[in-house]
């Protein structure tokens, strides 16, 4: 199961290769909001299910009772519900809500839609693997660097034979050269000669080729370092890491901390959100409600059934969050409709 943003990534890259394939719908190849809103209308009519509903419900953003009033609210309302959307398709705005991306994925038909988010165990999982590939990466990198290093140590050795000093100098030179050395370093002087000198190599006497710490460069051995220090850290926050009331899960009323790996039947374990822990409530007594709370508490409906919530998101505009029973819908701000057809009707 993916995370949002590879499902939005998808979405839109679809888009533009239909785009430079001339393959997109034909009102969007002349993309205005008209356009798009003459589009929405046309694959209403034909491919229509009940998986987009969720779509149309951010889309208008408050919920019908059938396809047909959705059709009808779609074809009385004005085309600037979908300026949003073209802004970001035209490159005017960098970034667009969850609740366009969705509605672009409708009118291109993309598959599979909408998106269903994944549990927690299902994100570490998919951390993890994806944490491992890159150790692996960095192993078989690190291997390739040592080879490397190996050879270049073994033909360094074999072009570093040091020359006979007759080659250099005669030996009545070497012979002055040497008396002089004894003269000017008497303490050196018997393990340091003018042929280790004129040679520019080390003498061979066990001694280290290169400055690192052991034999080769230096910066190699910073190259091995890193490697293990990041392989330290990583593995370290693995087994180290609290696991304990770090998640949480909804029990029908609100959502309580959890550890991560602990099984609850019936219930998804969601990594901890505070603002979800602190605000988001379910009103179990509609009585309560007044028409005052229309735009400020949250409602939604799942299998026909209406409930309402203390919250759902930062603001009315934003999309809202998944509906704890049921991440495949959102909770959307209470509107004057669903507050007469559902709050109202039922007070006595």
């Amino acid at each position: 199961m993916k995370r949002f943003e590879d499902y939005k990534q998808e979405v839109i890259l679809t888009y533009k290769k239909r785009k430079d394939e001339g393959t997109l719908p034909y009102n969007l190849r002349n993309l205005t909001t008209a356009n798009m809103k003459k589009e929405c209308l046309a694959a209403f009519q034909n491919r229509y299910s009940e998986k987009d509903e969720e779509t149309f419900k951010l889309l208008f953003k408050e919920e019908r009772n059938s396809a047909e009033e959705y059709f009808k609210k779609l074809k009385t309302s004005n085309s600037e519900i979908f300026k949003a959307l073209y802004q970001f398709l035209k490159g005017v705005s960098n970034d667009t809500k969850d609740n366009n991306i969705e509605l672009l994925a409708w009118l291109i038909d993309f598959h599979p839609r909408p998106h269903v988010y994944a549990d927690m165990g299902e994100l570490v999982k998919s951390e993890w693997e994806f944490s491992a590939n890159k150790s692996k990466e960095l192993y078989a990198e690190e291997n390739k660097t040592v080879d490397i290093v190996e050879e270049t140590k073994e033909e360094f050795l074999e072009s570093s034979s040091i020359p006979s000093p007759n080659t250099l100098l005669d030996n009545n030179k070497i012979q002055k050269a040497n008396e002089t050395k004894k003269e000017e370093f008497p303490e050196q002087a018997s393990t340091l000669t003018v042929n280790n000198l004129l040679s520019n190599h080390p003498a061979d006497n066990g001694q280290k080729i290169g400055n690192g710490k052991i034999g080769f460069p230096s910066k190699f051995n910073k190259a091995v370092i890193s490697f293990f220090a990041a392989f330290i850290i990583v593995g370290g926050s693995y087994l180290f890491y609290d696991k304990s009331n770090q998640c949480m899960y909804w029990n029908g009323n609100e959502y309580q901390t959890v550890a991560c790996d602990q099984k609850i039947e019936g219930a998804n374990i969601l990594p901890k959100d505070t603002f979800r822990l602190k605000q988001l409530k379910r009103i179990k007594n509609i009585s309560e409600i007044t028409r005052g709370d229309i735009g400020k508490i949250y409602y939604s409906k799942v299998n026909k059934k209406v409930e309402f919530y203390t919250t759902g998101g930062v603001d009315v505009d934003t999309s809202g969050i998944e509906n704890p029973t049921d991440s495949r819908k959102r909770l959307l701000p209470l509107t004057e409709h669903m507050y007469t057809e559902y709050v109202e009707s039922k007070q006595p």
